[in-house]
């Protein structure tokens, strides 16, 4: 499973293990969404903050992944952050969750590296990228 309790799983941790990765996820989330102004950069990081809590999802649910890549290219100026998102979408970090233990650990791990990137972007300040038409308001 490419989520937290997977990757608890392959770890051979226990509940207290899983329960504090979760804790920090959160409050990766929260701190994210009192330094942003970009609603997209938000949907993207509660997108993977979501695959990553979840407690039953398969490789198929990663497909909302694709929205996250097109956000974090619109919005985020780090380079880091652009190249992750785009290296998730690879097959390979498919087929190593598809391999089992210990390769199956790649996946959660790399959006969890994908979550501490989106920490640093939002430390930088991203801001708002959205710029409504003026034919909109007529």
């Amino acid at each position: 499973m490419p989520n937290i309790h997977g990757l608890v799983a392959v770890l051979n941790g226990g509940m207290a293990l899983e329960l504090i990765l979760i804790a920090l996820v959160l409050a990766a989330f929260v701190w994210v969404a009192r330094r942003n102004e970009s609603y997209e950069f938000l949907l993207a990081v509660s997108l993977v903050c979501g695959l990553l809590v979840s407690f039953h999802s398969s490789v198929a649910d990663d497909i909302v992944l694709l929205p996250v890549f097109v956000a974090v290219v619109r919005t985020c100026p780090m380079p880091f952050l652009r190249v992750a998102t785009a290296l998730i979408l690879t097959p390979v970090p498919y087929f190593m969750v598809l391999a089992d233990a210990p390769y199956s650990a790649f996946l959660p791990v790399s959006l969890l590296i994908v979550l501490g990137l989106s920490c640093t972007a939002a430390s930088c300040g991203i801001k708002n990228t959205f710029v409504p038409d003026a034919s909109y308001a007529s």
